[in-house]
């Protein structure tokens, strides 16, 4: 069997996420014959194109939409294994608590809590979510989670990996990127996240087990994404509850609430020195419904 060259591999996944030729050349801080050099060997090894340009974009053919998955995988392995990020995940009664760390030195942190500690510290905004979840019985399009959904993100799975299929315009990832970016992420893959790979392999990796069994999930976070072309990068800290729901024709999808607080808790873990955000990112007196009394 022949072996598999991971450069090549990278400019497929990193040109089928930014489906633009010079952000992958820039990324990966190459040239665009290697790109070019790197997708003919791929067409060679699979017997068909794994990529085509239209225009100015680049999208997947049906051969690269088959690899594409098993590339991402592949590279993740790859990763793990020399060390181009470092990655640990620990359960503890239960829950879960992950850390990311990659060679450019952003840090991303998350510790699952039980859904008591709502009641106990969490935000008000995410305890209206819980209540007016509960309250549709898990039906999307039910009036009793309407409150809630210029406050969410919607996300489908697909064969070609998670979708973004709704940004609420007074969610908090609206309100961190500006809703004008923000709303342009609907229909994309959320590997195209600004914040990259990384982070979408951090924030995404409970999704999967939240839509199997239908249950819903809080975590507090503490993220450091690049959003400045010189690469520097931005602290967030926030709490995310993942709500599993229906759509009518009975398909599942995943709905994120997070509200921007400084109000985390994880283990062994403390907020670095200057990392505090400005006040009017915060969400910490966000309420949907009265009292946070359950909906009737």
């Amino acid at each position: 069997m022949e072996s598999i060259q991971f450069d090549a591999l990278n400019s497929f996944v990193t040109l089928a996420r930014t489906q633009r030729m010079a952000d992958t050349t820039a990324r990966l801080a190459v040239s665009r014959q290697t790109v070019a050099r790197h997708l003919d060997y791929l067409t060679e090894l699979f017997g068909a194109p794994v990529i085509t340009r239209e225009g100015h974009r680049y999208t997947l053919t049906e051969s690269g939409s088959r690899v594409l998955q098993q590339a991402e995988t592949l590279l993740q392995l790859s990763d793990a294994l020399v060390g181009s990020y470092n990655h640990s995940s620990t359960i503890v009664d239960g829950l879960e608590q992950t850390r990311y760390h990659n060679t450019r030195g952003h840090d991303y942190r998350s510790q699952q809590h039980p859904l008591w500690r709502l009641w106990q510290d969490g935000v008000p905004l995410l305890k209206d979510a819980y209540q007016a979840w509960k309250a549709a019985d898990f039906e999307y399009e039910s009036p009793a989670a309407q409150p809630i959904k210029p406050y969410l993100n919607q996300y489908r799975k697909t064969e070609l990996g998670w979708f973004c299929s709704h940004v609420g315009e007074k969610s908090a990832y609206a309100r961190w990127f500006g809703w004008e970016w923000a709303k342009s992420a609907v229909g994309t893959a959320t590997r195209n996240d600004p914040g990259g790979p990384d982070f979408d392999r951090f924030a995404s990796k409970p999704y999967e087990p939240v839509i199997t069994q239908g249950v819903c999930r809080l975590d507090h976070h503490y993220v450091q994404l690049e959003t400045r072309p010189d690469g520097s990068f931005d602290s967030v800290c926030y709490q995310r509850l993942i709500l599993p729901f229906l759509l009518p024709d009975g398909s599942p999808i995943l709905a994120t609430v997070a509200a921007i607080t400084e109000r985390i808790e994880i283990t062994d873990f403390t907020v670095p020195q200057g990392a505090s955000m400005p006040p009017e990112l915060l969400m910490d007196d966000v309420t949907i419904l009265k009292e946070n009394r359950p909906l009737v």
